[in-house]
């Protein structure tokens, strides 16, 4: 156990090199033969310097640990959030061509049927299969477009998804889009 005296002699380096045998000497049980020219803390803080030179060297790069997982982390929650949120978009995707789909055909479905029992033809009843699409597209919750004519019905659905992760960078909701277009089918003897 070493004592923490201070030499007050100008002659810094031996007087300490001294203080510390003397210090030491007098931990062993040996008097010393000058302790009354030691004061407090000199002769420990001589011994630090060393040692705090190098604690100094390396509080330069304190924190630097923490600033490389901070990023690290972002980008593993960046592509968590990439692969979360975009599987669901994907999935939003289908469920928009389902949608598309299913309306389109809700609304091939709809003949003039005057034209067909006069001719035989099968001709779309544009009124009636639009709104039969438009009936569709307002049961699913999800907003898009109908156009019919006499030969096809086109719909076009906007579906909305709302992200997870990717909220977190400000992106809250993902729109996809899916057209589809069905026709009346042929006649089949």
């Amino acid at each position: 156990m070493l004592r923490d005296y201070h030499t007050t002699d100008t002659n810094h380096d031996r007087t300490s090199k001294k203080a510390l045998e003397e210090v030491t000497l007098h931990d062993l049980g040996q008097r010393p033969s000058w302790r009354h020219h030691l004061k407090r803390t000199d002769v420990l803080s001589d011994c630090r310097r060393p040692v705090n030179r190098a604690l100094r060297s390396q509080d330069s790069e304190d924190g630097s640990v923490t600033a490389f997982i901070v990023i690290v982390f972002a980008a593993l929650l960046l592509f968590a959030g990439l692969a979360g949120d975009g599987g669901a978009a994907l999935a939003t995707q289908v469920r928009a061509l389902d949608e598309a789909s299913e309306a389109a055909r809700a609304g091939a479905e709809k003949l003039d049927i005057g034209i067909f029992h006069r001719t035989g033809t099968r001709v779309l009843d544009e009124t009636a299969a639009t709104a039969a699409a438009k009936q569709y597209l307002a049961a699913t919750g999800d907003s898009g477009t109908v156009t019919a004519t006499t030969g096809a019905v086109s719909v076009t659905v906007a579906a909305s998804h709302r992200t997870w992760l990717l909220s977190l960078i400000g992106l809250n909701t993902m729109t996809m889009h899916a057209a589809a277009t069905a026709h009346p089918e042929s006649a089949s003897s």
